[in-house]
């Protein structure tokens, strides 16, 4: 997280002082950060703040004040993180058991000030993964190694669950007109398809500044010039109102790479993917 923390140099500092309200509060083997942060690829902007704490037990009903009160003590610290904070609540016994429903041991996960009681394990085989390979503990027990190790083709299978949402995305703003474009949204979503190209053809993860790199070096086209556009204008905190043809471009970036997806993989068709027209 060095460039990361060079970058913003009071999150460092956030982290540490939210991992000590954490443990403080409530019966933790472990608090530990994945994600943007420690792929060293966090914008302000753009990222989110993920922690998970890993609970000795599960959550009772007094539990639930003490994290009540984690969340106003990270406000109080700085609202601008805090806002941007996601943090895990799991009972050891909910992460050796990913698969089960439990009916009386609670977890919590909370995104900026939402608090969502669960009850069952909640991340995906590709946040498994980064968990393990580049997880990286604030405070606690060394404990990554506990977490599900992922299945064979994980990223692949992710990418065909996926399929319904990806649809969903062509129907909005970068993929067609907004009157109110959610730049926050955009940005991410584009940068999302070659991270899912790199992943699919390198199986791994890398952040969304160097998978930009990667891009640029790995297809020399219009395309890669518009994705080294999107990634300049998240690095620099900026929206992508300043870059032409965005609709345009951003469709023929979700074209190139689904092909390149499905040819990396060896699909046999294209075909079951509708995308709209423009």
């Amino acid at each position: 997280m060095k460039q990361t923390f060079q970058r913003y140099p009071d999150l460092e500092s956030y982290l540490e002082r939210t991992a000590h309200a954490i443990i403080s509060l409530v019966e933790t083997y472990s608090v530990l950060s994945y994600g943007c942060l420690t792929l060293d690829d966090f914008s302000k902007k753009y990222s989110t703040i993920e922690l998970i704490t890993i609970l000795k037990k599960g959550l009772w009903e007094q539990d639930y004040d003490k994290i009540s009160e984690i969340v106003d003590f990270i406000y109080s610290t700085n609202k601008e993180y805090a806002e941007k904070t996601l943090i895990y609540f799991l009972p050891l016994e909910m992460i050796e058991n990913p698969r089960v429903k439990f009916d009386n041991l609670e977890g919590m996960k909370i995104h900026g000030n939402k608090e969502e009681i669960i009850t069952t394990y909640p991340l995906s085989s590709v946040e498994d993964f980064l968990v393990r390979e580049k997880g990286e503990t604030i405070a606690g027990a060394e404990m990554k190694e506990l977490f599900p190790l992922p299945p064979t083709e994980f990223f692949w299978n992710e990418f065909v669950e996926n399929i319904p949402l990806i649809e969903k995305w062509t129907k909005e703003y970068p993929f067609q007109h907004a009157a109110n474009p959610d730049y926050f949204k955009a940005v991410n979503r584009l940068l999302y398809f070659p991270r899912l190209l790199y992943s699919i053809k390198e199986k791994g993860v890398i952040g969304k500044t160097n998978v930009v790199y990667w891009f640029s070096s790995e297809f020399h086209n219009d395309i890669s010039d518009f994705v080294v556009e999107v990634g300049v204008s998240r690095k620099k905190d900026l929206p992508l109102v300043n870059i032409l043809d965005v609709e345009e471009k951003s469709m023929k970036l979700l074209d190139f790479c689904m092909k390149e997806i499905l040819t990396s993989h060896k699909a046999v068709s294209y075909t079951h993917l509708t995308l709209p027209t423009n």
